[in-house]
């Protein structure tokens, strides 16, 4: 497979995706509304798109699509070399030096990340006030799938977060109990403890590793704050799901006592960047959870969980069905109308050397010429078929 080959598919991978995003993003605002996928389906779709970009698989019905855009960027990365002290340097070489020292440098962010948030929490206590623990253990004796969740304060914090993939924590602000009453602290601590039973972290953390990945799509970042939007709609409704209006009024009440007690700015904005809180400062978000939480519905909307992964699968599959190539139209001057001139194919026509060492060049309209080595070696180095004849 030439480079030209592998930049092609890495690109129509990246299409494909990108058409899965969008598609994820519009059946969550317009279907399901807290229908969110699960960590296999969030897996599977990741799996499915590095596999598009991955595996060049050419179906026999591929439709060949021109692209007039695709020309110049094609000349750029593969045919207009630059010349640095005697050394070829072609375009694709800078763009994947670019690319692989921009990922690893998001990459080190990331852990860094990761770092500060383990020094954090260091720093924390260890909950002694009586009624948290019992109000927690009261929540994990409810559901029984986790035995062991760390409950946590922090003066780094002024609003709740749950932190942490082997060891999971709830961490609350040091002086949790000034702020919120025994009623308050239960629907806090009920929406945290969600998130730690979902695996929400490592959902995040997944999400995090592939916009390392590609950067440069503002697709992955719509993908990222309505993913982390939906992971907060989803634990909204486990939480009110069997509540009665009354009860979910004071859910909405919660959130926004923790709200006004949420400073804008705070030392938790380098320490816990990876945390999941309990409410964010970004109004368009805040104002879609208080709708969609008094609009319940004790029906929630399943179908996403299978409909979202075979419809993206659909796309995967519909991307191999053309092959995106750039549309080249040479100036008039350039064509020569000469009958000893003839169009090659590099995709029907085909040269076979005999034994003797003589050519023979066949062309797709029966035409058949004697081919030097520079056809040989062009046809070579451009993935034509070039045939050699044995006894």
């Amino acid at each position: 497979m030439s480079i030209m080959d592998v930049f092609a598919n890495y690109f129509m991978g990246i299409l494909a995706s990108s058409f899965c995003i969008l598609i994820i993003y519009y059946l969550r605002k317009k279907f399901f509304k807290f229908g969110v996928l699960g960590l296999k389906g969030l897996v599977f779709i990741y799996c499915l798109c590095i596999l598009r970009a991955l595996i060049p698989l050419e179906l026999p019905f591929a439709v060949p699509v021109k692209c007039q855009i695709l020309m110049p960027i094609n000349d750029i990365l593969f045919f207009m070399p630059i010349f640095y002290k005697n050394i070829k340097i072609f375009g694709w070489q800078i763009v994947s030096c670019l690319y692989l020292t921009i990922f690893f440098l998001l990459i080190i962010r990331l852990l860094i990340y990761y770092k500060n948030a383990s020094k954090a929490i260091k720093r924390t206590h260890a909950v002694v006030g009586k009624q948290a623990n019992i109000l927690l253990d009261k929540i994990v004796h409810e559901d029984r799938r986790i035995s062991s969740v760390k409950l946590l304060t922090s003066s780094d914090i002024s609003s709740p977060l749950s932190i942490g993939l082997l060891n999971p924590a709830i961490i609350l602000p040091a002086n949790y109990k000034s702020l919120y009453s025994d009623r308050e602290l239960y629907h806090i601590l009920k929406h945290e403890y969600t998130h730690i039973k979902k695996h929400d972290s490592l959902k995040n953390l997944l999400l995090n590793i592939a916009s390392c990945f590609i950067f440069w799509n503002p697709c992955m970042l719509l993908l990222k704050k309505d993913f982390v939007q939906s992971i907060e709609l989803r634990c909204d409704n486990e939480v009110i799901s069997g509540m009665s209006s009354s009860e979910r009024k004071d859910y909405l009440s919660t959130m926004l006592t923790v709200l006004e007690c949420k400073a804008p700015t705070t030392n938790s904005t380098s320490s816990y960047e990876i945390a999941l809180n309990f409410v964010s400062n970004e109004s368009i978000y805040i104002k879609e959870r208080f709708k969609i939480i008094q609009e319940h519905s004790e029906a929630l909307n399943k179908k996403a969980n299978l409909m979202i992964p075979i419809m993206l699968f659909v796309v995967v599959l519909c991307s191999y069905t053309f092959i995106l190539q750039p549309k080249y139209a040479p100036p008039i001057e350039d064509i020569i109308e000469d009958s000893d001139c003839f169009e090659v194919d590099m995709q029907s026509d085909y040269i076979i050397v005999s034994e003797d060492g003589s050519a023979t060049m066949y062309l797709k309209d029966g035409t058949q010429l004697s081919a030097t080595t520079e056809d040989i070696e062009f046809f070579n180095k451009y993935n034509g078929k070039v045939i050699y004849e044995k006894n």
